[in-house]
């Protein structure tokens, strides 16, 4: 498994349009951290495609997944499966411009070599104290405080994860 953190930052103006680069806005950094976790795991379709490989995306926080299967050859397509719960084009627009960098750099029959057969699983999570706790500080009768967060422990609902003993990465 790989582990990526990035600082938190907070939008003060411009909104989620900064993510456009034809708009600006203005952004401070904070001491919170934003992770992401990188697994290869076993096939998670019983169905093998030649040439491709599945993605799985999920988020603790948003409690939601989303899977794309990946075809590398002839060339690059990025399929959203139809049991996705929602459409999510910035974790879907990251992949793709991940995976397209990576086949700048690499050839697809290097990536399929270092995938092994595998599928890759990513799950993102972001400090607690990036998201309104109100309602979970006020249910453990906590203080509404940035002081608290740290008390709520396991009474955040969190997805479970693909991280498995079994899992390897190369």
């Amino acid at each position: 498994m790989v582990t990526v953190a990035a600082s938190g930052k907070v939008l003060l103006a411009g909104g989620y349009l900064v993510l456009d680069q034809q708009y600006s806005g203005l952004v401070i950094s904070t001491s919170a951290q934003f992770r992401t976790h990188v697994c290869l795991h076993a096939p998670t379709e019983s169905v093998s495609v030649v040439d491709s490989f599945v993605v799985v995306v999920t988020s603790r926080h948003m409690q939601q997944s989303w899977t794309y299967r990946i075809c590398l050859l002839p060339q690059f397509q990025m399929i959203a499966s139809p049991q996705n719960q929602s459409e999510n084009r910035f974790v879907a627009e990251t992949i793709r411009l991940c995976l397209k960098f990576l086949l700048l750099t690499k050839s697809a029959e290097f990536i399929f070599s270092k995938l092994q057969g595998r599928d890759m699983m990513i799950e993102l999570l972001s400090d607690v104290c990036f998201y309104s706790q109100h309602h979970n500080l006020r249910a453990a009768g906590l203080p509404l405080r940035s002081s608290s967060f740290h008390l709520l422990g396991d009474r955040v609902a969190a997805a479970p994860t693909f991280t498995s003993s079994s899992s390897s990465s190369s």
